[in-house]
């Protein structure tokens, strides 16, 4: 029997704001569950895991979600170290190409 790996509360929480912030621009966008779900190529029970936190639903499905809601640019931005004065100041560092532990 696979054994589950128990999911950290910082993720759960995070997990459940993204969700919660999914439903609220589906519902700003004025769309239903199932037409989200038919334009970005999910199931309505993906849509409805998405918007209730779980955080197994998979990167891709939220970002085609994201892309039907037109926020896909935000999304992208979000992880963009340039957008913070800290991903800036180690840009401006030399940045490896990999990193490796000896």
């Amino acid at each position: 029997m696979p054994t589950q790996r128990r999911v950290s509360p910082v993720i759960v929480r995070a997990a459940r704001q993204v969700g919660e912030n999914l439903s609220t621009w589906r519902r700003i966008e004025r769309i239903t569950a199932a037409e989200l779900a038919a334009r970005a190529g999910v199931s309505v029970d993906t849509v409805r895991r998405a918007e209730h936190g779980d955080p197994s639903v998979g990167m891709g499905k939220i970002l085609s979600m994201a892309r039907v809601l037109d926020i896909l640019p935000l999304v992208v931005d979000a992880f963009d170290p340039a957008t913070t004065e800290m991903g800036r100041m180690r840009l401006a560092q030399e940045v490896p190409k990999r990193v490796r532990r000896q």
